[in-house]
């Protein structure tokens, strides 16, 4: 795993332990923003680590919402309150217009397997061919032909399964709106230039589809941000690799937000 930091060099991976009860007093919340197609299921790795070490966590997903502006007001009836936000692929999407929108709410925000750049051309096309496919074979059989051969490494029936119920629960409706906000999508990355908050970039070194050129653009697009590359990992690192997912997670949480240890510093 690679981690890169304008400041410091690498995230602090050989705590182990010791984050515990260096975090117990913490009481930040970190919003947990669903991808496309996805539930609070997919978090529930990253809920359980965070808890453990002291945060307190909301997962928001969405499902009908047919713009990111959408998911945004949606956001916005939730977080009230200054908070971190992680944004997971279409979450980062969402997250980066929270931020752009209502800079005050953005403690920290991190980017899982997300992008900033407006829809490519030629995919608006696409995105319909695949609602109308989904209309006419069903939706379970478009995931697994046009979606699951971009998701995985190294693909798992268990993984692959999850990620079909997660779809499959939310349903067409979900499928067509979330795919005509990911092709109406604004580019944002100004947005990240003009962030005043730190930045957490995390994704798999064999991510198709936010691949690490992406990744690097971002990175280099903000002073005060971390870039952690997942090696044999493709877009879902928390199912892939979820313990150095988790391991990145928490150590950047660690050193930006634990007052404790940046007191002790």
């Amino acid at each position: 795993m690679l981690c890169q930091k304008h400041v410091y060099c690498r995230a602090l991976l050989s705590k182990g332990s010791q984050l515990k009860l260096e975090a117990n007093n913490v009481t930040h919340t970190v919003y947990l923003l669903a991808g496309t197609m996805c539930s609070a299921r997919m978090f529930h790795p990253l809920t359980a680590t965070l808890t453990n070490v002291g945060y307190n966590t909301q997962t928001i997903a969405f499902s009908t919402e047919k713009s990111i502006d959408d998911m945004v007001q949606h956001c916005r009836k939730i977080i009230t309150q200054p908070a971190i936000i992680l944004g997971f692929s279409m979450g980062g999407m969402v997250a980066l217009e929270l931020a752009k929108q209502c800079p005050t709410l953005i403690q920290g925000l991190i980017l899982l397997s997300s992008n900033s750049h407006a829809d490519a051309p030629g995919r608006a096309e696409i995105r319909n061919q695949h609602i109308v496919q989904a209309k006419q074979q069903g939706l379970e059989d478009v995931i697994k032909h046009f979606y699951l051969p971009n998701y995985l490494y190294q693909p798992t029936t268990q993984i692959e399964q999850q990620i079909i119920a997660m779809a499959t629960d939310l349903g067409l409706a979900c499928f067509e709106s979330q795919l005509m906000a990911l092709a109406t999508r604004a580019d944002s990355l100004d947005v990240i230039s003009k962030l005043s908050r730190p930045l957490l970039l995390i994704a798999g070194k064999n991510d198709r589809l936010c691949p690490e050129q992406e990744q690097y653009k971002m990175h280099n697009a903000l002073q005060d941000s971390t870039l952690c590359l997942i090696d044999q990992c493709g877009h879902f690192p928390i199912y892939e690799q979820p313990q150095q997912t988790c391991a990145s997670i928490t150590d950047w949480l660690t050193t930006h937000f634990d007052t404790r240890q940046n007191n002790d510093l």
